[in-house]
């Protein structure tokens, strides 16, 4: 770390501590990673209180990533933004398959024809029937001109 960086970080210690508490409810990253999308314009307390019901209803990723788009707008309303945010949610899971593909059931990784994560990671995703990943799918890997 350069000086001048950790004199920075010195004077913000100094001015804030280093002491750091989250006021997000999670148990698992996921859920953390999930709670913090959901805080954008919104208070933590507004989120905790999402979050209580939300974290029942899709106990994990994969749970996440089966939720019809509509409903999960829905549970996430009251937070704002909710098209965004539930979007994002579901496009995120899409990454975190990316870049750790064991996630992925061993069985849908064997049936694919291709060794690229993305691919795999799409076919996954869009095999869960949510009408947003479809979507999704065929706009990343279906090129224009092979529709009519």
């Amino acid at each position: 770390m350069k000086k001048r960086t950790k004199e920075i970080l010195d004077i913000l210690d100094s001015q804030f501590g280093t002491e750091y508490k989250c006021y997000l409810n999670y148990e698992t990253p996921w859920q953390l990673l999930a709670a913090t999308m959901l805080s954008a314009q919104c208070t933590d307390a507004r989120v905790n209180i999402v979050t209580k019901d939300l974290f029942v209803k899709y106990p994990d990723m994969k749970a996440f990533a089966e939720a019809d788009l509509k409903e999960l707008e829905q549970d996430i309303k009251p937070t704002g933004f909710y098209h965004n945010k539930a979007k994002n949610i579901i496009e995120g899971l899409y990454s975190r398959f990316v870049n750790d593909i064991d996630l992925i059931p061993a069985d849908a990784r064997n049936n694919s024809r291709t060794d690229d994560n993305s691919i795999i990671a799409m076919d996954y995703i869009a095999g869960m029937s949510d009408p947003f990943a479809i979507a999704r799918y065929e706009e990343l890997f279906i090129p224009k001109f092979w529709v009519n």
